[in-house]
């Protein structure tokens, strides 16, 4: 039971800096807890540099009289893997990994749905000529990466109103069908923007 987020909703009524406050005393009486339900959702990278960080921290902040140190250590490593999620090749991520000595590595996108993401009309055909999966969703970690976690090339297109990529994905055979984590569509998606001309494009081709 993740009894911080229970109780976030006990004060979810009262003032907002107020319902904060509360919210963060209760969270440091239990690291434990937060800790392990925000490293369940990890992927491999995460959770190898998250063990690695606070392995290295807590003692640290132990040994300068943190209060908490536990929770201060949390939310370190948590900025770290954030630099990471957001530039891997940055200096602030790369300094990390060296300090925590991390062998994972963040799997990279597929590049067709950078394309489409781009409107490089001219590399998604490209890379649909050389036989790229065009249904490959974008894994599942959260990151600073644009869309949401099991978005298609094709949706991520529709997302950004790139209409040319969206015509060339499914005159490919791009599968409009297929769900994003939180049940949505390539159609739901151009409907909730209101892009007319691709809910049109996909209808044509047999979404519903």
């Amino acid at each position: 039971m993740n009894k911080p987020r229970i109780l976030l909703s006990m004060f979810s009524r009262i003032h907002p800096r107020i319902a904060l406050l509360i919210f963060t005393l209760i969270v440091a009486s239990y690291p434990g807890t937060y800790q392990n339900s925000y490293a369940d959702s990890f992927s491999d990278f995460e959770k190898e540099m998250y063990a690695a960080c606070m392995s290295i921290k807590v003692p640290k902040m132990e040994a300068n009289g943190k209060e908490n140190p536990k929770m201060v250590a949390h939310l370190v490593c948590k900025i770290d893997i954030g630099n990471c999620l957001s530039d891997i090749d940055s200096e602030s991520c790369q300094a990390a990994i060296k300090q925590y000595r991390v062998k994972t590595r963040i799997p990279a996108p597929p590049k067709v749905y950078i394309a489409a993401q781009s409107d490089d009309v001219d590399l998604v055909k490209k890379l649909i000529d050389e036989g790229a999966d065009i249904n490959k969703p974008r894994d599942e970690r959260k990151s600073a990466l644009p869309g949401e976690p099991g978005w298609t090339p094709l949706m991520i297109a529709t997302a950004e109103g790139h209409k040319d990529v969206v015509a060339v994905l499914l005159k490919a055979g791009a599968n409009y069908d297929i769900k994003g984590r939180n049940g949505e569509t390539a159609l739901s998606i151009a409907k909730d923007y209101e892009y007319q001309v691709i809910i049109n494009m996909l209808i044509a081709h047999g979404a519903k």
